[in-house]
């Protein structure tokens, strides 16, 4: 395998987004010496409008140059797009004849030439073929056509079919994202979610402060963390905070434009602190009696793979989830909560005896650690860029 090959990431996230895989991956393969252009998430018109606020910059960041973060890391904002891509194929077309020569200038700005292309964003597959790449890796992180927005889920399983076709390896998060791409794709691997392990150990550390706005809070804290979405399920959480009024339930991370939070929020033991930064989160989970994964148990929660599984497991706390495989993987140790009144009966347990289970949890958190996916997805396309050139 060329040891110096450039990479191309189409992304469905900015980079200063909650981190998930795209960042991590992208990160590490630079600092293996890599050059990487991360192109950061389409955003269209209507997009534009809605995401005003932290989004104006977009207007003219697409003029810019590439801007480079850390070495061999590069990043560049493509233009604004017309909407109802993920509705109407043609109008993908036309985006697809905007972001062509945007990325081809950006290629020449730097140098790049040959490089593996990786695709998120299931529209992309108009880009493929489109930039001399030598391996195209479609990274499949959920079930794209559950989302809700400017989207028909009709056109986006073809728009999937379409990448799986044109991608020389598939990467799926979940073994339930296996079935459907697996007859498709020339190379399907089941690549993990995973976790910074040593930073939410910290956790565990008696010099870890624990921040000032949660120290205050009535006991027990229930907490969560990461991005309160509508693929939450809100009356579960409602549910649970009506039925233990004592108690605080601490939500952590950016609330989304399209999330029911209304009277969750305005429940007297609710808290919705917003997005704290990286380093801060370990103390906050410090102060949990018990983490919370409440996604809905639908086609979209139980094909998702969620980071913050891997997260609460490596801070040792007791970890309570809705029957979704991903959170099945890992029971007994994350309790499983079937129906809402098993829920809190898990939840019950937990403040009532503690976590007899916790140096079982630790050592399962060791197994899932970022360096094992890097090494595992370094070998992928090691293999496949071998059985390209031969």
């Amino acid at each position: 395998m060329d040891p110096n090959f450039d990479i191309i990431c189409i992304s469905t996230q900015e980079w200063d987004d909650l981190w998930t895989r795209k960042q991590r991956f992208f990160q590490h393969l630079a600092r293996q010496g890599h050059r990487v252009l991360y192109v950061e998430r389409q955003l269209h018109l209507l997009g534009y409008v809605n995401y005003f606020k932290s989004q104006w910059r977009r207007i003219y960041r697409w003029l810019q140059p590439p801007r480079q973060i850390e070495p061999n890391l590069f990043l560049v904002s493509p233009p604004l797009l017309l909407p109802f891509f993920l509705m109407y194929p043609a109008i993908n077309r036309l985006n697809a004849r905007i972001l062509r020569p945007f990325i081809r200038r950006q290629m020449r700005r730097l140098g790049v030439e040959n490089p593996v292309l990786w695709i998120y964003p299931l529209n992309s597959f108009e880009l493929a073929g489109a930039f001399g790449e030598r391996l195209r890796v479609y990274d499949c992180v959920d079930e794209w056509s559950a989302f809700k927005g400017l989207l028909r889920p009709d056109v986006m399983r073809n728009y999937e079919q379409a990448l799986i076709r044109a991608s020389d390896v598939v990467l799926v998060t979940r073994p339930e994202l296996l079935a459907e791409r697996e007859p498709l794709a020339r190379r399907v691997h089941w690549v993990p979610n995973a976790a910074e392990i040593e930073h939410f150990a910290a956790t565990l550390r008696p010099e870890t402060d624990i921040p000032a706005d949660i120290a205050a809070l009535p006991q027990p804290v229930i907490g969560f963390v990461g991005s309160v979405q509508y693929w939450l399920d809100f009356d579960l959480l409602q549910f649970l905070a009506e039925s233990r009024p004592g108690w605080s339930f601490v939500f952590v991370g950016p609330v989304g434009h399209r999330a029911a939070v209304e009277s969750l929020s305005a429940l007297p033991n609710v808290h919705l602190l917003g997005r704290r930064p990286y380093a801060q989160l370990p103390g906050y989970i410090k102060a949990f009696r018990a983490c919370l994964n409440p996604f809905k148990t639908d086609s979209l929660g139980t094909a998702t793979d969620p980071l913050k599984l891997y997260e609460y497991l490596a801070t040792g706390k007791p970890v309570v989830s809705v029957d979704i495989p991903a959170a099945r993987r890992f029971a007994p140790v994350v309790r499983i909560g079937s129906t809402a009144a098993d829920f809190l009966a898990e939840l019950d347990d937990i403040v009532a005896n503690g976590h007899p289970r916790q140096a079982e949890q630790l050592a399962l958190a060791q197994q899932h650690t970022w360096q094992a996916r890097f090494a595992q997805v370094e070998e992928i396309l090691r293999e496949a860029l071998d059985e390209n050139r031969n």
